[in-house]
Formats: C-alpha cells, sequence, structure tokens
C-alpha cells in the first residue's frame, strides 16, 4: 500500500513540476501545460488495456500502477487548472 501511495505522490509531483516548467518556458501557450497532463493519461490508459491482455498477478500489478498514474494524471490536470483560472484572475484585478 505505501508503494502505491508513494508511485501517485511521485507521479503527481513530476506532473505538477513538468507543467509548470513548461508554462515558463513557453508563455502564453495554455494547451502545452496540460499535455503531460494529458499524455500520462493516455498512456495509463494503454497500460491498463494491456494489462488485460497479461492476466494474472503481473497484469494486476501492471493495472494497479495505470489506475495509480492515471489517477495522479487527471488530480495534476485539475490542480493546474485551478492554479491557472487563480493566476489569469490575480492578473486581471488591477
Amino acid at each position: 500500500m505505501a508503494e502505491i501511495a508513494l508511485l501517485f505522490a511521485g507521479i503527481l509531483f513530476l506532473l505538477l513540476v513538468l507543467s509548470y516548467t513548461l508554462k515558463r518556458l513557453v508563455p502564453g501557450t495554455r494547451p502545452a501545460v496540460y499535455a503531460p497532463s494529458v499524455l500520462t493519461l493516455l498512456l495509463s490508459i494503454a497500460v491498463l488495456l494491456y494489462s488485460f491482455a497479461i492476466g494474472g498477478f503481473e497484469g494486476m500489478g501492471l493495472g494497479v500502477a495505470a489506475l495509480t498514474a492515471g489517477l495522479a494524471s487527471i488530480i495534476a490536470g485539475l490542480v493546474t487548472t485551478v492554479a491557472d483560472i487563480a493566476v489569469s484572475r490575480n492578473e486581471e484585478e488591477p
């Protein structure tokens, strides 16, 4: 259980740092900020489908890792969106 929480926290932290770095490197383009979360979600869906093909305990472990990565990417996307909205509101106010 601790390994799953550590994997979740690591992926979430990595996605948030990557989104923040992309925002600083490519200012003014919002879709680039969401790219890491979307790509991680698509990759986790592909790995989840592959885990069904493997089956057994190995497939179950791969499926849990894929679900963890997918959940982390969804939460990272939500956090990035909320942070983007908060920053844009602060920039609009005089």
